[in-house]
């Protein structure tokens, strides 16, 4: 005996790069990337390290790279953002403009980590 689901898809589809936006003018502390527009953008699935002299200074060379992978350069995001959070902030997959996912590359380079409690299945990669 088989079950076939007629209704849509449960299984969730990762975002994709489908819109580019910016460029962006402005790095914050926080990674959080200002454009053009001023909207800011914040990649998600990211947590610093320890509060610590070693943590500050893997944030400081987080947000380094971030500033010169980003500046004056458009951001390719998904087509279906969500709302502000009470920031003001856009907490979205974000790209760079040649499709690269900018959380897979800070945590690859030992930059930052991967939040706690992220059950999302499209952190496989990180």
């Amino acid at each position: 005996m088989s079950l076939v689901w007629m209704g849509p898809s449960l299984a969730q589809t990762c975002p994709k790069p489908e819109q580019i936006v910016g460029p962006v003018i402005k790095n914050h502390s926080r990674l959080e990337l200002e454009l053009r527009d001023g909207r800011l953008i914040k990649p998600i699935h990211l947590m610093g390290f320890e509060p610590s002299a070693r943590g500050a200074a893997r944030m400081a060379q987080a947000q380094a790279a971030l500033q010169d992978w980003t500046r004056g350069q458009a951001l390719a995001l998904p087509q279906r953002l969500p709302l502000p959070d009470r920031w003001g902030r856009l907490l979205t997959p974000a790209y760079l403009a040649s499709g690269e996912d900018i959380s897979l590359k800070l945590v690859a380079q030992g930059l930052m980590r991967v939040g706690p409690n992220q059950t999302d299945p499209c952190l496989a990669p990180l």
